[in-house]
């Protein structure tokens, strides 16, 4: 049990930390900012994963989902996730280099597209600069979504699907 969360005013900080690194790291930071996903999985997200145009069963609506396969996250299950109009417009202005969302057009020896790899020197470097200690890490935006999510009541049920775990019992 994780009790690390972000305050309102670290999350203001990061927000404006975040809004001044280069493509793709503000994108990518900002989408980790935005779902709680795990900052791994979603460094591993592939153009062709993104589906547009979703029918939202008994409306005229339609959403856009990422569909994350098993081999992509640490659940080993293919996941659909729900992506908001903010978040597409994160996604949507990358350039596409390759098959990877985040990438900054770099290849294997073999020539096979590789994704962006995580920054971890770089979010140290923010966090520290907003005065944040080396427990804090990328993945405790994800622990600051449950706690939100917690205190405004939604089901531990709900939680796990909108994070892409399986459901608890």
């Amino acid at each position: 049990q994780n009790n690390t969360f972000l305050t309102d005013a670290h999350l203001a900080q990061l927000i404006g930390e975040f809004s001044i690194q280069q493509i793709p790291k503000r994108q990518f930071f900002n989408c980790v900012l935005l779902t709680g996903w795990r900052n791994g999985e979603i460094a591993k997200m592939r153009w062709d994963e993104i589906e547009y145009g979703v029918k939202v069963p008994n409306t005229n609506q339609t959403v856009a989902v990422w569909n994350s396969p098993g081999e992509s996250n640490k659940s080993n299950q293919a996941t659909r996730f729900i992506l908001t109009d903010r978040l597409l417009s994160q996604i949507n202005a990358l350039p596409r280099l390759g098959e990877y969302v985040f990438s900054y057009g770099n290849k294997s020896p073999g020539g096979h597209d590789l994704p962006m790899t995580r920054p971890t020197k770089t979010v140290r470097e923010i966090f520290n600069k907003i005065g944040l200690s080396n427990e804090y890490k990328l993945h405790t935006l994800r622990h600051t979504m449950v706690t939100r999510l917690k205190e405004f009541d939604v089901s531990a049920a709900d939680i796990d699907r909108f994070l892409g775990k399986s459901v608890r019992e």
